[in-house]
């Protein structure tokens, strides 16, 4: 039995469940940092005030009132105990060809669990924001979990800051495994493709006829979508999104703030006012932009292509070959980060379509797109 690797890189915060070999075993120490974290500050947080209370019952000079000190040594005995569980903690995960087996143990006790592979679901791959604190920024955690459908058996088997070589790792931990890729922002909304469809297009899969199209491209449109039919393609103009007058009154009320900082405010930084002047100014612009031009989306058999058409014509856009588009779903980009989107293109760098529609305008979207492409691959 090989043991599996635990990277970490402080840069890009690494962490792999190496199945290149089954069986494998893999050690999992990494809350031993936190907890030695939570240890010293609860020592600080409880420990000195208790102190103090113990010294005034010694010498005789303690009051009643100064039972609220109580309070910081309770905190402070739970935050050590808990950071004293984190630092005993050893997560031990097997994973084999037919079963995945897990274990932790602490100075509290034991819990272990054994599962066949083939109970879980697949092999998740998802993205998730976390804000930074006061003096760190936010960054994006690009995650593969190995699903099940109860929580507690879920098992992390990757996660780093970058997107790199994602798509790359989950396809190789489901031909280990023999289990689908699970792809979407929570388990209602989960794209699965079995191991055999892994890296295969859209077109490809269409023409192996493992995607059934039951939908009729040409019949009536969403609310606010105009849809017209030119020979073998369609032209679908998208409606305006709820999102952009959010954020023009955000942008308009940063920038009013900055401005009246910089220019009204005595003593003011002048640089404030001026960044302010440009955030209104800018948002102003975009605003006048997203009024006088609409998004256009082309769809044929072989190519996907959207543009802006504007007073002076369509821009030049994005164009897709058919062959080039594996995905067609609707989601978010970042799980919990971003307005929900058409997400058409690789697996792993799709483009956002209609950010900000109604979900059902984009299901319809996606279903228009996919019976365009599907049956253009089927002939």
């Amino acid at each position: 039995m090989s043991f599996g690797k635990s990277m970490r890189r402080m840069g890009l915060g690494v962490y792999e469940v190496d199945i290149s070999a089954l069986p494998v075993k893999h050690q999992d120490k990494r809350s031993v940092g936190v907890g030695i974290f939570l240890m010293v500050f609860a020592l600080l947080w409880g420990g000195v005030p208790t102190l103090l209370l113990i010294r005034t019952l010694l010498s005789g000079d303690f009051e009643p009132g100064m039972l609220f000190i109580l309070l910081f040594s309770i905190i402070g005995l739970a935050l050590f105990m808990f950071g004293l569980k984190l630092v005993t903690t050893r997560r031990v995960i097997e994973i084999s060809e037919d079963t995945v087996h897990f274990t932790q143990r602490s100075i509290f006790g034991t819990k272990s669990w054994k599962e066949l592979v083939t109970n879980f679901k697949g092999i998740w791959s998802h993205s998730v924001y976390y804000s930074g604190g006061k003096n760190s920024s936010g960054y994006t955690a690009y995650k593969l979990e190995l699903l099940h459908p109860d929580r507690k058996k879920r098992i992390r088997l990757y996660e780093s800051r970058s997107p790199e070589g994602l798509r790359a790792r989950q396809q190789n931990y489901c031909r280990k495994l023999q289990l689908p890729a699970l792809e979407g922002d929570d388990e209602a909304s989960l794209t699965v493709r079995e191991v055999e469809d892994l890296g295969k297009s859209v077109g490809e899969l269409a023409r192996e006829g493992r995607i059934e199209v039951d939908f009729d491209p040409t019949q009536s449109p969403p609310a606010g979508i105009e849809l017209a039919v030119e020979e073998d393609k369609l032209r679908i103009t998208l409606p305006k999104s709820s999102d952009l007058w959010v954020g023009v009154g955000l942008g308009l009320l940063i920038g009013g703030v900055f401005a009246i900082i910089g220019f009204v405010v005595p003593d003011g930084p002048l640089l404030f006012g001026i960044v302010g002047v440009g955030i209104v100014l800018a948002t102003i612009g975009g605003t006048i932009w997203s009024y006088i031009t609409h998004r256009v989306i082309t769809v044929a058999p072989d190519h996907l292509h959207v543009a802006y058409v504007t007073p002076w014509g369509e821009t030049k856009g994005m164009h897709m070959d058919a062959d080039a588009i594996q995905n067609i779903r609707v989601g978010r980009r970042v799980q919990n980060q971003g307005s929900v989107a058409l997400l058409v293109g690789k697996d792993d760098l799709p483009h956002a379509i209609g950010s900000g529609l109604p979900k059902d305008t984009l299901e319809w979207l996606r279903n228009c797109v996919l019976a365009v492409v599907a049956r253009g691959a089927q002939g």
